[in-house]
């Protein structure tokens, strides 16, 4: 009886086994028959980089791209249309460098650019709108501004700096209402749900260890 009870036992793991690899090929199997499709930006020739950084519902993509003369340029490629994003501007001052960094559903570019003289830390905001007006966008007594998303109420999301990169680095947000930071260390507000009560970003943990110095995500969701 013993002999039996053991047989029985190892057909039903024989039988349970199979049915799990039955199950583990029926989830692989589509996912190998979705096959996608890579193509490349179009950027101008001779680019020796580039990234895309944003894209909207309508499939408008932003980014930037480092030309052959090694210059920093924001680009939108909008229905196989590639147009170069350079910042200038009300008294004609062209932007050293420019980078295209998110795009709201009504076509409204927010990213970042720098001037000659400005130091390596150096990250201004700008909003593009989608009339093609360059407009200036700061955060109230700081220095240097990185802008990284706009909502479709025209909310930007992003971080300010002052001195450096890290230690006066905060997550921002800037809207119709005001301006406000997060308190937590070296962070960046990275992106939001459009009533923007779900918030996502990093920071950076000093205290963790190993290692010192971690990045972290986080989520603020009702504030």
């Amino acid at each position: 009886m013993n002999v039996i009870r053991n047989t029985r036992s190892s057909m039903s793991g024989i039988s349970g086994l199979l049915a799990a690899l039955a199950l583990a090929l029926t989830l692989v199997a589509p996912v190998r028959a979705q096959e996608r499709e890579y193509s490349t930006i179009p950027t101008p020739q001779g680019t020796l980089a580039a990234t895309a950084f944003g894209i909207n519902a309508r499939g408008d993509v932003v980014g930037t791209f480092v030309d052959k003369n090694s210059v920093q340029h924001g680009f939108l490629l909008r229905k196989g249309k590639f147009t170069v994003i350079d910042f200038r501007d009300a008294q004609d001052t062209v932007a050293q460098g420019t980078v295209a960094r998110g795009i709201s559903p009504d076509g409204d570019i927010i990213g970042n650019y720098w001037l000659t003289g400005d130091p390596a830390r150096g990250s201004r905001g700008f909003l593009l709108t989608k009339k093609g007006e360059f407009k200036a966008v700061r955060y109230p007594g700081h220095t240097w501004e990185t802008l990284q998303r706009i909502l479709p109420d025209g909310t930007i999301l992003g971080c300010y700096h002052d001195y450096d990169q890290m230690v006066s680095m905060r997550g921002i947000t800037i809207g119709k209402d005001g301006a406000s930071e997060i308190d937590a260390f070296s962070s960046m507000n990275n992106g939001a749900t459009p009533d923007l009560r779900l918030m996502v970003g990093w920071w950076v943990d000093m205290m963790a260890n190993p290692p010192q110095g971690q990045t972290q995500g986080y989520m603020i969701q009702d504030g």
